[in-house]
């Protein structure tokens, strides 16, 4: 599947500790953080005050899940998380309560990811409500049994196929040839723990050859 002419996949980190974001952010790749309540939650701090901390830090978005259940509850709780910055992407869960939060706040013009996308038919109901980006649970799909990347590829045909402009985030990734692959199919974002950048870059041939490389340089210098 090719979907060209758009830019490259942005890297966004699974993080609400501001120690470990600023860790990833040296890598120079990441560009936004994906939160969710729990890790809020094990922050240790107020919220508003850790968004900001996390604003502060990436040059791009941070998405904040909301914690209402009902569906006004949601609306309104998004909108004042909307308030908060221009970056901010409010998360509404891909259910039966989230889905009319989500049209109401796109016409409201807010930004909202879907969170929770399990299934092709959440990911296109959520696209048709008007959301912004679409969270593709692929570590949790993988970890139920089913195939993650296929759920992302089945997505991606269905929003091409009705010419559907909602992103694509793949989530919870844990596997490095899983993100290339991801890439390949023209993903538009993918989130993972900060732990997984070192190993985006760890290959046992670049190991090997650096090593014979440095080992020759080494000799030479006798």
């Amino acid at each position: 599947m090719q979907r060209g002419g758009r830019r490259p996949m942005q890297f966004y980190v699974e993080t609400a500790d501001p120690d470990a974001l600023r860790d990833a952010m040296h890598w120079r790749v990441v560009e936004g953080v994906v939160t969710t309540p729990e890790m809020l939650a094990r922050a240790g701090r107020e919220v508003p005050e850790l968004i900001d901390l996390l604003l502060a830090q990436v040059p791009g978005p941070v998405f904040v899940e909301v914690t209402a259940q009902d569906t006004q509850s949601m609306v309104e709780e998004a909108k004042a998380l909307d308030r908060i910055d221009e970056r901010l992407v409010v998360r509404v869960p891909c259910n039966a309560a989230g889905i009319p939060a989500i049209a109401i706040l796109a016409e409201a013009r807010v930004h909202v990811d879907a969170s929770l996308c399990f299934s092709v038919t959440q990911a296109l109901v959520a696209a048709k409500a008007g959301a912004r980006f679409l969270s593709v649970s692929v570590g949790a799909t993988d970890a139920a049994g089913a195939d993650g990347l296929t759920l992302v590829g089945n997505v991606l045909t269905v929003l091409d196929q009705f010419e559907l402009k909602a992103s694509v985030i793949a989530t919870s990734v844990v596997h490095p040839l899983s993100l290339g692959e991801m890439a390949r199919m023209g993903v538009d974002a993918a989130s993972f723990d900060p732990s997984l950048l070192p190993q985006l870059v760890e290959h046992p041939l670049t190991e090997a050859a650096r090593e014979r490389r440095l080992g020759a340089w080494r000799r030479g210098q006798n």
